[in-house]
């Protein structure tokens, strides 16, 4: 058994695994966020839900993608919401929100 003091370490004061970010898109049909896959994995992920069903889906998972990480920090959607774009390790990535694979994007740092 872990002391509470261990839990609110690994947990950040029970906020990991807590979502947050959160974007409206499809004219209400889907919720992007930030969340981790738990309550003490410190690497958030990008999520789509379906308020009407209330499914979860996975976008992009930073460990997949580039393997231990800190997470995504933020992300942005198009005007139509249709695309979500993030930074991670370095690199530009984009994921179409209602489906299909991560893409890392041909981009350069301009110092």
């Amino acid at each position: 058994m872990t002391s509470l003091p261990d839990r609110l370490f690994r947990t950040r004061r029970f906020t990991r695994g807590a979502p947050g970010s959160f974007t409206v898109v499809g004219g209400g049909g889907t919720v992007v966020f930030l969340r981790g896959r738990t309550g003490d994995d410190p690497a958030t992920c990008l999520w789509a839900l379906d308020p009407g069903s209330g499914a979860e889906r996975l976008l992009a998972d930073p460990r997949a993608l580039t393997g231990p990480s800190q997470g995504i920090d933020a992300y942005a959607t198009d005007a139509g919401g249709g695309l979500a774009a993030f930074t991670l390790a370095g690199g530009l990535w984009a994921v179409d929100v209602h489906g299909g694979p991560v893409r890392r994007l041909p981009a350069r740092d301009r110092a």
